[in-house]
């Protein structure tokens, strides 16, 4: 209609209102959504019908229904009688809507469609279904999700641009949900063969757009956006490593997608050469490693428990001659407990034990002592230092835990007469600090000596560590000990790998070891998960046969075959240039240097070099598609399930 019969037909229509009075109900709802329609140009409706999945026209309803309420209100409570209510106004917007949108569709069917589509990239939604479609670990993840976005957005566009009741609604949602999930899931496969012949273009021509250097840094920032890493979790995770003491390369922070792709780098030439190496490396570093790591766990302690065990009995007798010199050189009496302890063949061999390695110490004040002893009954002989009489009461102890492995009964019964020893040795004035100390020193000898493993059962390591928990002596000598059996058990190499497993996994260890070590245990654990990852990701990123893995996978795969025919088939002049595109669609020699360099170095030099470099064509275009192919469902689904 031009604008002459549009006018035209306003001033009949006003001759008609003159004659028949105002216009009331439908009718008059009609005439004011034809004239709400004007004022909304057709190129914002359907920008608007792609931002909001359909809905633009129930929106618009929904607030010339709203307007129209609150009009009546007014006109109420003035004396005045409404024209029409908000059900009438509802359906005439719906309506006038309708049929703009189809006459616009119809003259306009490009602009419509490209409308629609820039409104979709602005819609709610859509840049968090496409990073969400972005973080898919693989091809198959990657469509996968993008079905699923695509099936979401379709059916609630479906829903929306339908018309009729909810069944009508219904049977639109289920064909946009279709339509979303075909045209979702065919969209990341057309956006990896568009990226990836741009890059096998770029790689052809010389690569013209940004270079090996910002080719190479976009892979690398595909895959951390794989693995669902940026730059600050990077760093955490360098910190957490560096606080159990372990430096990591960049390949151990990162992701699996990223290791893949340095794996793929790696797999031919140069490169190769250089992760072999690294690999090599890493794998013989890893057992020194972990004795550095295990040498941390008493620092300033470098003692190895037999000389902490010396210097501690070297300490013990110090203290026992000139701190306690009174109480252990004073003649005591022999009161019951100890004469029962000492008597008969058995204490007779105690004394001889004693005599034996007073001997060997040089201790001879009690060699003396106990040479004057009598062969038979003790009790002609009532008095005896208190240094000769812990010296037998220790004899005892050594020979029950020599019988303990063999016999029982024989060892409790040394047990026994240890107890007697103590209990009449604690009841002699002024003696008992003395050999409280002297106990304490005594304890730390022995957990130096020997003692329950952290690599044990939790049942057997907590109540030995708990007795001497508030002993220093003690404590000290368990961990130089615990210290000193992992450093062995890490010079097996060929066992390294297992056994920080098991310090990393193991369910008893990590308690023991904190019970042990403290806070610095929890970090052994951790250091020892950190040093198996190293090897596991040494062996992984350098495997004994070429890599077919991520981009040769993806692209080589998929599209080298064509260039292999093409290059059968054309050979010739144009063979160099169809070898180069070949070339392109994989990894550029110079790309995979860059990468493994990357991945083999430290994580702060590649945080740098993706912070230096900025995003390349191929990942911005890449980005965009994404963004466009979300907002393409449910335009598709507006053209395909409306009925209007």
């Amino acid at each position: 209609m031009t604008p002459r019969e549009e006018l035209a037909a306003l001033r009949r229509l006003k001759e008609l209102e003159a004659k028949a009075g105002p216009l009331t109900g439908r009718p008059a709802a009609d005439r004011d959504a034809k004239r709400r329609l004007k004022s909304t140009p057709d190129q914002l409706r359907a920008i608007s019908k792609g931002a909001t999945f359909g809905f633009a026209d129930e929106i618009d309803a929904a607030g010339a229904a709203v307007e129209t309420g609150f009009g009546n209100l007014f006109k109420r409570a003035t004396g005045q009688k409404p024209a029409y209510g908000m059900g009438d106004a509802y359906g005439a917007v719906m309506d006038a809507n309708k049929n703009a949108d189809n006459l616009f569709a119809e003259n306009h069917p490009v602009q419509n469609v490209a409308l629609q589509l820039g409104g979709g990239m602005i819609g709610p939604g859509v840049a968090a279904g496409a990073r969400y479609i972005g973080a898919g670990r693989s091809l198959l993840g990657t469509t996968a999700r993008a079905a699923g976005v695509g099936a979401a957005t379709g059916a609630v566009a479906g829903f929306g641009t339908s018309d009729g009741g909810l069944a009508e609604r219904g049977r639109g949602a289920a064909k946009g949900a279709t339509t979303g999930a075909i045209i979702g899931g065919a969209l990341p496969s057309v956006g990896r063969l568009a990226q990836t012949g741009g890059r096998a273009i770029n790689g052809a021509l010389g690569q013209p757009f940004g270079g090996s250097n910002q080719g190479a840094i976009a892979r690398l920032r595909e895959a951390l956006r794989a693995d669902g890493l940026d730059e600050n979790q990077l760093r955490a995770a360098v910190q957490q490593w560096r606080q159990n003491g372990v430096t990591p390369e960049f390949l151990n922070v990162a992701g699996e997608n990223t290791r893949a792709l340095i794996r793929s780098a790696g797999s031919q030439g140069p490169a190769r050469q250089a992760t072999q190496g690294y690999r090599n490396t890493t794998v013989a570093s890893i057992p020194n490693r972990a004795i550095e790591r295990t040498n941390a766990l008493t620092p300033g302690e470098t003692r190895r428990p037999t000389q902490f065990a010396a210097d501690l009995d070297t300490l013990r007798t110090t203290d026992a001659n000139v701190r306690y010199a009174g109480p252990n050189s004073a003649l005591l009496d022999i009161n019951g407990e100890m004469a029962q302890a000492m008597r008969g063949t058995t204490g007779r061999a105690a004394i001889a034990e004693a005599r034996r390695v007073a001997e060997i110490r040089g201790d001879y004040a009690v060699m003396n002592e106990l040479d004057q002893l009598p062969d038979g009954d003790l009790s002609s002989f009532p008095q005896m230092t208190g240094r000769t009489l812990e010296s037998i009461r220790r004899a005892l102890r050594d020979m029950g835990t020599a019988e303990a492995p063999t016999s029982r009964g024989a060892a409790g019964g040394y047990r026994g007469r240890v107890d007697q020893m103590d209990t009449g040795l604690d009841n002699v004035p002024g003696l008992r600090e003395a050999r409280g100390h002297f106990r304490a020193q005594s304890q730390g000898i022995e957990a130096a000596e020997d003692g329950a493993s952290v690599m044990g059962p939790r049942s057997e390591f907590e109540p030995e560590i708990d007795a001497i928990a508030n002993n220093p002596f003690g404590m000290a000598g368990a961990r130089i000990r615990e210290r000193q059996a992992l450093r062995d058990k890490f010079g097996t190499r060929d066992q390294v790998k297992g056994i920080l497993d098991d310090i990393s996994a193991a369910p008893d260890v990590r308690p023991n070891l904190r019970q042990l070590y403290g806070a610095e245990g929890d970090r052994f654990a951790n250091a020892a998960g950190n040093l198996s990852a190293k090897q596991e990701q040494a062996n992984y990123i350098a495997p004994n046969t070429n890599s077919q893995t991520f981009s040769r996978e993806n692209d080589n795969d998929n599209m080298f075959g064509a260039v292999r025919t093409a290059m059968e088939v054309a050979g010739g002049s144009i063979r160099p240039i169809i070898e180069r595109l070949g070339r392109g669609l994989t990894i550029t020699e110079r790309e995979r240097g860059i990468l493994v360099q990357l991945g083999i170095g430290s994580p702060e030099d590649a945080l740098r070099a993706l912070a230096a470099v900025s995003p390349a064509g191929s990942q911005l275009s890449g980005n965009l598609f994404r963004n466009a192919g979300v907002a393409t469902v449910p335009m598709a689904a507006n053209q395909g399930t409306a009925s209007r």
